[in-house]
């Protein structure tokens, strides 16, 4: 793939146009950056440098486009936009299956650096949380943090029932009503909304088709997941027993803290036999509730979800934080357009909160991406 950027500025001066051509047998750095001020060129030059790679690449080159302003305007791309108005978006779980680059542990802790990137900072104890949530996620959805294996999805597997000429549409419960009033039906046999064939359009376009067996975990999945997990953990027998041993504790300690006083002063503690009364009332509840933990346990996992997810405030925060962040709506995922060219206009403020630049990828590994600057050193041929 050879690239000519234009003339070298300084030979200009002297008179002498000596071309600057980028060649990918032969640099060291794919990297590149386009500066100029505003108006001189830089989105003209990107649309150059592009339509040379597309022309001399020895294979079929994908380019993506990142454009927060809309003013691109690449002839033969395909283009997406994200935005309140457009059901596109991206899945921040989605595991990379590469056996050295990606994995489980890698993408929760891309998560949870994003998050604390992009907004308020967690605390430790949620953070851990948190990464007990999606590694809990992920392991039931069968993705496995010591199995490669499991990082890929295969082929899926097609259930029983399943109709010809129908295309079965991949849409979240909470959703139902709305993909019947855009014209949907419920396969009751497959438990899944579907279109015919050639009605796949209009409203419907907002649910790709369903992917049948094992698929990546979404945003939206992690928070029924965690609160799931609440729910379990805020009504199950397990958390009342946790709140009586709190209770238990706190009248102890209360207790020894009055009598520590009181033996400071030389005096006996005024209220004492009606503080060891409370202490026996709250012990027999303790022990009534243990009692019917042990008798309700059924999984083997309850007295570890206890140690896991810390408290139900603690984990009820973490459903608060992964609630907000899929209300935003950016991992609303629908499938990109399939082009040599792809072209993107980021409309997102969630997405967009700092970088104001317009970014190329090309997929060869070359990053090429325009600002503003005063400075230049490369004459635009």
């Amino acid at each position: 793939m050879q690239i000519n950027l234009g003339s070298n500025a300084n030979d200009a001066r002297n008179g002498r146009d000596v071309p600057v051509t980028w060649d990918s047998r032969r640099t060291i750095s794919s990297h590149g950056l386009v500066l100029g001020d505003t108006g001189t060129g830089k989105s003209t030059m990107l649309r150059k440098i592009i339509s040379q790679a597309c022309a001399t690449s020895a294979g079929r080159l994908r380019v993506h486009v990142i454009d927060p302003h809309g003013d691109m305007g690449i002839d033969g791309a395909s283009s997406v936009k994200f935005s309140e108005s457009t059901d596109y978006g991206f899945n921040p779980l989605e595991v990379n299956s590469h056996a050295d680059f990606g994995g489980v542990r890698k993408r929760i802790q891309s998560f949870i650096s994003a998050i604390n990137r992009t907004s308020h900072k967690i605390g430790p104890k949620q953070e851990a949380v948190l990464r007990n949530i999606l590694a809990d996620l992920y392991s039931a959805n069968g993705f496995k943090a010591d199995d490669p294996d499991t990082w890929h999805i295969g082929a899926e597997s097609i259930p029983l029932g399943v109709k010809q000429g129908r295309i079965y549409l991949d849409v979240p419960y909470e959703e139902k009503d709305r993909a019947k009033a855009a014209g949907a039906q419920f396969d009751t046999d497959v438990k899944s909304w579907w279109c015919a064939e050639g009605q796949h359009a209009d409203g419907l376009l907002r649910w790709g088709p369903k992917q049948f067996g094992r698929r990546q975990p979404t945003l939206l999945d992690a928070v029924r997941f965690a609160k799931k997990r609440l729910n379990a953990m805020f009504f199950g027998t397990n958390t009342a027993t946790m709140h009586f041993l709190d209770e238990t504790n706190r009248l102890a300690k209360s207790l020894q803290s009055k009598q520590m006083s009181a033996a400071k002063r030389g005096e006996d503690v005024a209220d004492q036999a009606k503080l060891l009364k409370e202490i026996d009332i709250a012990k027999g509840k303790l022990l009534d509730s243990f009692r019917g933990y042990v008798g309700e346990i059924r999984t083997g996992r309850e007295l570890e979800d206890i140690i896991k997810y810390d408290s139900s405030d603690v984990l009820k925060s973490i459903v608060d934080r992964l609630d907000n962040l899929n209300a935003i709506g950016i991992s609303e995922y629908r499938a990109a357009f399939q082009s040599s060219l792809f072209s993107v206009a980021l409309r997102h403020q969630g997405l967009i909160q700092r970088r104001k630049e317009a970014v190329c990828y090309v997929s060869t590994g070359g990053y090429l991406c325009c600002s503003s600057s005063t400075r230049r050193t490369i004459r635009p041929g």
